[in-house]
């Protein structure tokens, strides 16, 4: 069999470059778990088809460090923490997007820690929220036992990821104006049309994502909900 040394100048270049090549995407490969250790955390899920904006709190010195608001459309998850976590006593809470109607709803507890209400926030949650312009919030207390853990956000409705999302666009399209119907998590022939009218209506692509359809029909209900109330 041939020798290195009876190989082309040329064979030698096209072998070398290979070999490097290969060299690159091993070592690539072998990064990879260290990328994905990099990302773990506290992982919140959206199983309701509601869009949720969640805020987090953990122990940090003598007091309780609050992160706030990570939003969560429906059939979504999320890294609201990053990780590695200090196993121990974590606070959770979330509220429904106020472009949905018929009043606030809350994921929480009992727990009061501080969140700014107004946008997004990191703050050491102090013992009177009301002092400082911000607004005390019942957390619900989660004891988290590994570096890496996840929860979930509920309704009645028992729905998967896909359900949930889908859901979430029956959800929107009613709260916008556009059809309403059963929320069942299911697209039919009516949603389908609902959403192609949608879409025509506001010179959307046909092909624009389940994401952005999200993101376009909150803003519709949003300003849809400016003008239920009292009059």
């Amino acid at each position: 069999p041939c020798s290195w040394s009876c190989l082309p100048n040329m064979a030698l270049e096209r072998l070398f470059l290979r070999t490097a090549a290969l060299v690159v995407a091993t070592l690539t490969a072998l990064a990879l778990p260290a990328r994905a250790q990099a990302e773990d955390g506290w992982e919140l899920c959206n199983r309701t088809s509601y869009i949720i904006e969640a805020a987090v709190g953990h122990a940090q010195g003598t007091g309780v460090s609050v992160d706030g608001w990570t939003k969560l459309p429906p059939g979504t998850c999320k890294n609201a923490l990053p990780g590695p976590l200090t196993p121990g006593i974590h606070y959770l809470y979330g509220r429904g997007s106020s472009a949905h109607q018929g009043g606030g709803r809350e994921w929480g507890g009992q727990h009061e820690l501080c969140v700014d209400p107004t946008g997004g926030f990191s703050l050491e949650s102090p013992p009177d929220c009301a002092a400082m312009g911000l607004e005390a919030q019942g957390f619900r207390p989660v004891d988290i036992k590994a570096a890496k853990w996840s929860n979930n956000f509920t309704e009645i409705e028992n729905w998967s990821l896909d359900n949930a999302r889908n859901a979430g666009l029956q959800r929107l399209l009613d709260e916008a104006g556009i059809v309403s119907g059963n929320i069942d998590g299911f697209i039919g022939g009516r949603t389908r049309s609902a959403i192609n009218d949608f879409l025509k209506l506001k010179g959307l692509p046909a092909d624009t994502t389940d994401a952005d359809l999200i993101d376009y029909l909150e803003q519709a209900a949003d300003e849809r909900s400016r003008s239920v109330g009292f009059t």
